[in-house]
């Protein structure tokens, strides 16, 4: 999810004629509120059942196109669901991921919200908006959408939200708020790669170096060894004062990734100024 991908998009004025017309409708919904609550569900229930399919489909191609580049193509699809359903959570979240990746942030933030409106109880929903709201710097504000995600008891993933509410609770240096966000969801899923890797650095930062090695050799358990594992390896290492592994790791980061801003960060720093990225 992008904005980079933005320079190298082009999306013709009827499509976004198109796209517009149907956030507009969105955000007429969104301000209808609670003024008429049997009103969406009756909508819903009136869609037909092909219609509802057909949106299915078309916004599985959009998915597929998406993920192989082609975004022209998938706003096509993904505006055909629309117009077949425009109640689908799914087709929604399609949609805002796609105009996240474009860079139209404010149609991603209005379908990732129709998404949470649709279906308010759905882990994924929530757990989409705050990642979006704290990747586009309204950190506090996603953290109410990762907590929502978590109390669906239906939710299959609750340690991603999770973790990402760690990693928001981080941007905002609420240091014990996010340890207590990873060690919830490593009680979940021992073996969830991110957040063990997450609560390496964070221990490792806080210089609990013994901690930080502990979670570190977990994740090593369960990820391959990559340029970000091997600088935290070198950080934690140095912390305590294990200098032949420090430099064991250095030198595994140095000559298997030349290229990787991690070993320009170790040659243009001095160790004191360097943090357990």
């Amino acid at each position: 999810m992008k904005a980079g991908w933005c320079a190298h998009t082009s999306v013709n004025n009827d499509t976004i004629t198109l796209v517009h017309r149907i956030v507009l409708m969105a955000i007429a919904s969104l301000m209808v509120g609670c003024g008429s609550s049997g009103g969406s569900s009756n909508r819903s229930n009136g869609v037909d059942e092909k219609l509802k399919h057909a949106a299915d489909v078309y916004t599985e191609l959009a998915m597929g196109y998406m993920e192989k580049g082609q975004y022209q193509v998938a706003l096509e699809k993904i505006e055909s669901a629309l117009e077949a359903n425009s109640e689908s959570p799914e087709a929604n979240t399609v949609a805002a991921v796609l105009n996240e990746r474009v860079g139209r942030l404010d149609l991603a933030e209005t379908f990732y919200a129709y998404a949470v409106k649709l279906n308010p109880r759905d882990g994924r929903m929530q757990n989409n908006l705050g990642q979006f709201l704290c990747n586009h710097g309204r950190t506090e504000i996603s953290i109410q959408h990762f907590e929502r995600a978590v109390q669906d008891p239906f939710y299959k993933t609750p340690t991603i939200a999770l973790t990402n509410m760690g990693a928001c609770q981080e941007k905002l240096q609420q240091l014990e708020a996010a340890e207590h966000s990873y060690r919830t969801a490593i009680d979940m899923d021992a073996t969830f790669p991110d957040v063990l890797y997450r609560l390496s650095r964070l221990m490792c930062n806080q210089e609990n170096f013994f901690n930080a090695r502990a979670f570190l050799q977990r994740y090593l358990f369960v990820a391959p060894e990559g340029p970000e594992s091997l600088y935290l390896c070198y950080r934690i290492e140095s912390g305590l004062a294990s200098t032949e592994t420090a430099q064991e790791c250095l030198d595994s980061l140095m000559n298997t990734y030349p290229a990787s801003p991690l070993t320009q960060k170790v040659n243009e720093s001095s160790d004191n100024n360097l943090l357990c990225q």
